[in-house]
C-alpha cells in the first residue's frame, strides 16, 4: 500500500494519535515556541510601523482619521473628498476669509465617496455638527464603482466602531474578520513596508519616515504641491480625454448611496452641503467631453440635494493652466490659494443669503 493510500484509510493518521508522551510534549513545545517567536516578530513589525510607512496612502487615512478623532478638533468647516482636495484646500485661508474655522480631513479617489460618509459618521459621534460640509472630488471619481477596499478596511477604527458605520453594501461579517486579521497581523497586512526595506534599507529610512510623511502637511490638513509638472498634465490631460470619450456611466451605485447618505446626515444634523468639483486643467474644463459629461453630473447630483434648503451644487469650475499643475487635477500652492479663495467666496454667498439656518 502506498504512503498515500495509507493516509486516506487512517493508518498515518492513527499512529500519529498514538506517538509516546514525550514526542506529543516535544510537539506542543515546539509548536509554542513557534507562534511565540511570531507574535514577537509581529508585535516588532507593528513598533517598527509607528515610526516608519512605505504606504503614503495607509499614511495618509491614518493621520487624516486621527485629525477628527482628537477631541479638540471641532470645526465650522469639514472639508471632505479626494486627494484634489487634499492638496487643493487650504483651511487657514477659509479662514482669514469667513472667520469660520476648518479642517481638511480628504484622503485619495480610490476610496470615493465611501469615505466620506464613514468620516462623516464618526465625527458627528464626536463633535458637534459642522456648519458647512465642503465636498471636492475630481469629476471622474464619481463614476467609478469599485473602492479600494484593502485600503477601506486600514481605516483605524475598532470593531464597535465599524458596527457603527453605514455598510452601504460592504461591510459584513467577512469585512469585519478581515478588519480584525490586519489590525493583529500587520506583518501580513502591511507587507509593503517591509518588501520595500528589504529592497533599499538605506533610501528606506531616509524617504519613508512618519516624521517625514508628517512634514508634508500643515496642522489643519493641508498638504501642498510644490513643483508644477507641464508635460505629465498633458500626457494626463490625454488620458482624461480618451477615458471621456469612451465614458458610459456617471453616477455609480455606490456613489449614489454614499451620496444620499451624506445628504441624509447633512439633512439631519442641519449641515449646509456645498459640494465642488476639483480645480482642473484649463484646457480639458473646456473640452466638449467634459462638459457634456459635468452636464450630466450636475443634474443627477442636484436631484440628490433638492430637498436642501440652499443651492448645494456648484456648477463653476476652477480652471487652472499646466504651469501651476502636477496633475490635471492636483495643484501648486499658489493655484491652491486661488482655489480656496474661490470656495470661500461661495461660502460667503451662502453666509448672506442664509446667515441664521443653523
Amino acid at each position: 500500500m502506498s504512503s498515500v493510500e495509507r493516509l486516506f484509510d487512517g493508518t498515518v493518521i492513527r499512529k500519529a494519535w498514538h506517538l509516546p508522551a514525550t514526542e506529543w510534549r516535544y510537539l506542543g513545545i515546539s509548536s509554542a515556541a513557534l507562534l511565540g517567536i511570531v507574535l514577537i516578530i509581529n508585535w516588532g513589525y507593528a513598533v517598527f510601523l509607528t515610526r516608519y510607512e512605505a504606504n503614503f496612502g495607509k499614511y495618509q487615512v491614518d493621520y487624516k482619521w486621527s485629525l477628527i478623532q482628537q477631541p479638540d478638533r471641532e470645526c465650522q468647516v469639514l472639508i471632505l473628498g479626494d486627494s484634489s482636495g487634499d492638496q487643493g484646500v487650504v483651511p487657514e485661508i477659509i479662514y482669514k476669509n469667513t472667520g469660520l474655522t476648518a479642517l481638511n480631513t480628504c484622503t485619495f479617489g480610490d476610496l470615493l465617496l465611501v469615505d466620506d460618509v464613514w468620516m462623516l459618521e464618526r465625527y458627528l459621534e464626536l463633535h458637534q455638527p459642522p456648519r458647512y460640509l465642503v465636498l471636492v472630488h475630481v469629476y471622474d471619481i464619481w463614476s467609478r464603482g469599485n473602492p479600494e477596499t484593502g485600503s477601506l478596511q486600514q481605516i483605524p477604527l475598532s470593531i464597535a466602531s465599524w458596527r457603527q458605520r453605514s455598510s452601504l453594501g460592504l461591510i459584513d461579517w467577512k469585512w469585519l474578520g478581515q478588519v480584525w486579521l490586519n489590525q493583529q497581523l500587520p506583518i501580513i497586512s502591511r507587507r509593503y513596508t517591509l518588501d520595500m526595506f528589504r529592497k533599499d534599507p538605506f533610501v528606506f529610512f531616509d524617504e519613508y519616515s512618519i516624521t517625514r510623511h508628517a512634514q508634508r502637511y500643515d496642522s489643519f490638513g493641508f498638504r501642498a504641491c510644490q513643483e508644477a509638472m507641464p508635460e505629465m498634465v498633458r500626457k494626463d490631460r490625454e488620458d482624461h480625454l480618451e477615458q471621456l470619450k469612451e465614458q458610459k456611466e456617471t453616477l455609480s451605485d455606490l456613489n449614489r448611496s454614499a451620496f444620499a447618505r451624506l445628504v441624509d446626515l447633512c439633512q439631519q444634523n442641519q449641515i449646509r452641503l456645498v459640494v465642488f468639483n476639483s480645480p482642473l486643467d484649463a484646457e480639458l474644463a473646456g473640452s466638449d467631453s467634459f462638459q457634456e459629461y459635468s452636464a450630466r453630473l450636475r443634474s443627477l447630483l442636484n436631484i440628490e440635494v433638492k430637498q436642501l434648503p440652499l443651492d448645494a451644487i456648484v456648477d463653476e469650475i476652477f480652471k487652472v493652466s499646466p504651469s501651476e499643475l502636477e496633475r490635471v487635477d492636483h495643484v501648486t500652492r499658489p493655484a491652491a490659494e486661488r482655489y480656496t479663495m474661490f470656495v470661500a467666496e461661495k461660502l460667503n454667498e451662502l453666509e448672506r443669503r442664509a446667515p441664521s439656518l443653523n
